[in-house]
Order: structure tokens, then sequence, then C-alpha cells
């Protein structure tokens, strides 16, 4: 059997913090490690800062827009050969980065738009389109 020190339950000590708590910079905080782990599982690079995150890309106006509708707000990388930076990074609806991300695959892939037909292939085991457009590159030509 374990004895338990007094005094030392487990769980978080607000008396022990360095600064208090805020809610709104602990999920900015939690929403930037989760797409920087995102990222590191693709394989990519990520040159944020937690605190160029919080404050040039996800201003306070911005943040509260961010969701998972069409009219929502995303983070979308200008260019994808380069890394996730300050500077290679633009906020946008999520409309309009589907349209981008879509246009992009078509171009990657090299066929005309409408032909790509993807009923009953799994995408879910691809996790980049560059990745996408390999497997259907030899398929579709122009």
């Amino acid at each position: 059997m374990t004895s338990k020190r007094i005094g030392r339950l487990p769980g978080p000590r607000p008396s022990d913090w360095k600064y208090p708590y805020d809610r709104a910079r602990s999920l900015k905080h939690r929403a930037y490690s989760r797409a920087r782990a995102q990222e590191h599982f693709r394989g990519q690079q990520w040159n944020i800062t937690p605190e160029q995150w919080q404050e040039q890309i996800w201003p306070e106006h911005l943040w509260l827009r961010r969701g998972r509708e069409p009219e929502d707000l995303c983070m979308h990388r200008i260019d994808i050969d380069k890394p996730w930076a300050v500077d290679n990074v633009s906020i946008m609806t999520r409309r309009a980065h589907l349209v981008i991300v879509v246009r992009t695959w078509v171009e990657l892939i090299e066929i005309e738009p409408g032909v790509l037909d993807l009923s009953g292939q799994n995408l879910l085991e691809y996790t980049h389109r560059k990745q996408i457009a390999d497997k259907f590159k030899g398929k579709y030509k122009k």
C-alpha cells in the first residue's frame, strides 16, 4: 500500500503558479501546441513561436472567429514548399482555404478540373496534398 504525502494532492496548485490563470491564453496555447504537433507529425517544419501565434497570427478579433464552419477562419500556408512561419501564413475563411487546396491538388496532379473522381478512395491515409498528388499522378494526365 502506498502512502500519500500530506499536502501534496494530485492536480493543479494555483498557489504555486508563476502567473495567474488566463483561460483565453490557455486555449490559444493549447491550439498552438496541437497545430505544432500536427505539423511535426506530418514532417513539416514549424518556425512559429507561441508569442507570434497569439499576438501576430491570431489576435483577439480573429481568434474569436475560428471554427469549423465554411465562413469561420483558419490558418493557411501560402507556399507549401516553405516552412510554417509568420511571413508564410495567412488567415482566411475555411471555404477560401478549401478552394485553394483543391486547386493546388488539381495543379499538382496535372489533370483537368472535374476529371478527378475520388469516390471509393481512402484519402485519410495520406497526410499531405503532395502525397495525394503522387498517388493520382500516373492515373490522370492531361
